[in-house]
């Protein structure tokens, strides 16, 4: 089976990583405060109170990290280059005209030893991660019940493919302190979704 996917490089993150590392912490300890002891029905962006912590990760559906994070010079130049690759992506690998409408969901992965991904897929069109401090990890990815490929994660490391694809991360090192990257699905004109529950989407201009 094919699979459309691309790599990208950011040199910005790799000579800011210390420092957007620190930011990311931040943001990702914002939100959870902003946002404490709500998650997402089914992940659909129906809200309810729970009563124990949950992962910054689950609350995708109710922010975008880019507002999120604002004022922050560093994460500016970070949506830039994730815009930039988007449309890269849509336009020369998916083949989408350029007069396209892109919309993106965008949050911030923050996990420890115990709480990295477990294998699971998304319900969107197109999906991508970007490697803030990723550790001495690798994402598998999944045909079915075989191993398709695997992307080794390394830091301004950036990868965009389809959204159905069943992926993992999986630890080479123990994971001292925090994993961080960041984490987001595309939508378009071309896609079927005309309403997207929750409120997280914005248009890429």
């Amino acid at each position: 089976m094919g699979f459309q996917i691309q790599l990208y490089k950011s040199d910005y993150v790799i000579s800011n990583q210390e420092e957007i590392y620190q930011e990311s912490l931040l943001v990702a300890d914002k939100v959870s405060r902003l946002y404490d002891g709500v998650t997402a029905d089914d992940r659909k962006g129906v809200y309810k109170k729970i009563s124990e912590s949950i992962n910054v990760t689950w609350l995708y559906p109710v922010y975008n990290l880019f507002a999120a994070a604002a004022p922050s010079i560093h994460f500016y130049e970070i949506n830039r280059f994730v815009n930039q690759s988007i449309r890269q992506y849509l336009f020369d690998i998916v083949g989408h005209p350029k007069d396209t409408k892109i919309w993106c969901q965008t949050w911030i992965n923050c996990h420890d030893q115990d709480t990295l991904l477990k294998k699971h897929t998304h319900h969107f069109p197109h999906h991508g991660y970007l490697s803030i401090q990723p550790r001495d990890t690798q994402t598998m990815f999944y045909d079915g019940d075989e191993e398709a490929y695997c992307v080794k994660n390394e830091p301004g490391i950036l990868y965009i493919g389809p959204g159905n694809i069943y992926h993992e991360v999986q630890p080479l090192e123990p994971i001292q302190d925090y994993r961080v990257t960041i984490g987001f699905n595309i939508i378009t004109n071309h896609d079927s979704y005309d309403k997207i529950d929750g409120a997280s989407f914005i248009p890429i201009l």
